[in-house]
């Protein structure tokens, strides 16, 4: 549990910057070989969508970024089961893998971790 970190992330991908805000955070915190796990919940599942097409100029395809985690040493990635459900998202559409986990085994999982920081 020392030095593990719980980034949750619950917003949509575009439209503040949360979404960005917490994949550099989890991209910084893993380069320093923290313990990271990334959590997706309610709209934020739209981030991990492979096909996205963000309406503002200049704004970055967050699915490329979320692909690149993996080299910043960032393997634990989670998602809840209900939000991909309530959005009738399927795991293949997702630019990842990620573990589906009920809403019980994502609070386990979370409880985990020394710090929880909710984007």
């Amino acid at each position: 549990m020392s030095n593990s970190i719980a980034i949750i992330n619950r917003s949509a991908p575009y439209g503040s910057s949360h979404a960005t805000e917490s994949l550099d955070l989890a991209m910084i915190a893993g380069t320093f070989g923290q313990d990271i796990s990334v959590y997706f919940f309610g709209d934020a599942v739209f981030q991990l969508i492979e096909q996205q097409k963000p309406q503002t100029k200049g704004v970055k395809n967050l699915s490329k970024v979320i692909k690149s985690l993996i080299f910043f040493d960032v393997e634990n990635i989670y998602v809840c089961q209900k939000s991909m459900q309530e959005r009738s998202i399927q795991l293949s559409e997702l630019c990842v893998d990620a573990t589906l986990l009920s809403n019980d085994d994502l609070k386990a999982s979370i409880n985990k971790h020394s710090r929880i920081m909710v984007f």
